[in-house]
């Protein structure tokens, strides 16, 4: 069994534990279609969708612009993904 210091025994210091040793590590494209499959459900909040994708690209090694895009692409409102959209920031070259 694994030790961590008393200062560290939190329920995030678990939660890491468990996902690395119970979730399987996928590759990129794995986890972008995992990403790219997942849409909000009726019902569920943005915030709430937000954080399964957030632990679907924890399988793997995905950037964040593949979190946005899953999320604006699988929004249950299309004029909310246009409205997050244009508030998206944009970056300069």
């Amino acid at each position: 069994m694994e030790s961590v210091p008393e200062d560290e025994e939190n329920i995030n210091t678990l939660a890491g534990m468990l996902r690395a040793k119970c979730i399987t590590q996928r590759t990129g494209p794995e986890v972008v279609d995992l990403l790219n499959e997942r849409r909000q459900m009726r019902g569920e909040r943005l915030v709430e969708y937000a954080q399964s994708l957030r632990e679907i690209g924890e399988r793997g090694d995905v950037g964040e612009d593949w979190l946005v895009n899953a999320f604006l692409k699988g929004m249950s409102s299309n004029e909310g993904a246009t409205h997050v959209r244009d508030h998206r920031p944009q970056t300069r070259p």
